[in-house]
């Protein structure tokens, strides 16, 4: 069974595999909506996911940075999928670029990661750089799909 956990209902107790879905969500598409779709096509079964993507309007940023926070320490793995951005930002931000510092912060921090970022995100600044820096830290391979993602996130559950 695929359990998803949005933010921002509480992780109480951990039952099984739990993977936390990093990624963009300010320009970016509803990525994180298809996560259960994509495992469940590879054929994971048991997982949790972690969905930082806020069922509800109303949570405040210090709530939703502490459950963020919480997820991305006490899970089993963090995917991170970067997909192209699907609308503007205002200028002074820059896409996905909170992301960015988590996957670094994580890959130091010696986390489990699985990495993906679109074809169509690989000319963004700064994103070379982060897949060199992925590899020093033992990263194998830096996908391009989600779907792919999730294969060698089941690979790792199989081990």
């Amino acid at each position: 069974m695929i359990e998803v956990i949005k933010s921002p209902t509480p992780v109480v107790e951990k039952k099984q595999w739990t993977a936390f879905l990093a990624g963009p969500m300010n320009g970016a598409p509803s990525w994180q909506a298809q996560a259960p779709k994509v495992a469940a096509k590879v054929g994971i079964e048991n997982l949790t996911l972690l969905n930082p993507r806020k069922n509800v309007q109303h949570v405040s940023p210090t709530f939703q940075v502490n459950w963020e926070t919480f997820g991305l320490r006490m899970c089993d793995v963090i995917l991170f999928w970067i997909p192209p951005q699907a609308r503007e930002m205002s200028p002074h931000r820059v896409y996905a670029i909170t992301t960015r510092m988590e996957m670094a912060e994580n890959l130091a921090r010696g986390h489990k990661v699985i990495i993906g970022i679109d074809r169509e995100c690989r000319e963004l600044t700064g994103i070379s750089h982060l897949i060199r820096m992925a590899k020093y830290y033992g990263v194998n391979k830096v996908h391009t799909s989600l779907e792919d993602c999730m294969k060698e996130l089941k690979a790792w559950m199989e081990r």
